[in-house]
């Protein structure tokens, strides 16, 4: 989902079980509580990472008073059931204009752990720049623009626009200036 989050509204306390759900903040706050004690304000340049396991309830506002929150969130089914419920959140951005690996199956220091074979990156880029992505027959790919412009293919996405790569042999994208997109290596 892509969200608009208007000041002082979100979504009230709610469950989840067995999904693995990430908030990735464009811009704008919000303010994370669930019922295992976490409470916190994720901030534009974060991410935040749950597994729902054997059940949570969240609650996610945008505490501002006059400031739109603008977030995607992304859901995935988990490869692992019943497992006791996380979160951890981070700051997103390492390196500019390159691909930063921000979740991964690996329990590593520099991402967030997910409970499936899928891994996340986002590139943040402020010049263009030309990019080849080997592809392998098992695995399946999204890119979603979150601004700026990519051409994938010969194919120009921009803002909001998504695209899935199957079946291919590899792919390579023209990253236009100012473009911050996510790039999703998943499981078929």
């Amino acid at each position: 989902n892509e969200d608009f989050i208007a000041p002082q509204k979100g979504f009230g306390l709610h469950p989840h079980q067995n999904m693995e759900i990430i908030t990735y903040l464009i811009s704008g706050e919000i303010e994370h509580t669930d019922t295992m004690g976490n409470k916190e304000i994720i901030h534009a340049g974060e991410i935040q990472q749950m597994s729902a396991g054997t059940g949570i309830e969240h609650a996610e506002a945008n505490p501002s008073n006059n400031k739109e929150t603008h977030l995607l969130q992304i859901w995935i089914q988990p490869n692992k059931k019943m497992v006791r419920p996380y979160y951890a959140k981070k700051k997103v951005l390492k390196n500019r204009n390159e691909l930063n690996l921000l979740i991964s199956p690996e329990d590593k220091d520099e991402t967030l752990k997910i409970n499936q074979d899928v891994k996340i990156y986002v590139g943040i880029f402020d010049k263009e720049q030309q990019i080849r992505w080997p592809t392998f027959s098992s695995r399946a790919y999204w890119i979603q623009i979150i601004s700026g412009a990519l051409t994938i293919n010969n194919q120009v996405l921009c803002q909001g626009d998504g695209a899935a790569i199957e079946r291919e042999p590899s792919f390579h994208f023209t990253i236009h200036e100012n473009a911050e997109f996510l790039l999703f290596d998943l499981n078929q």
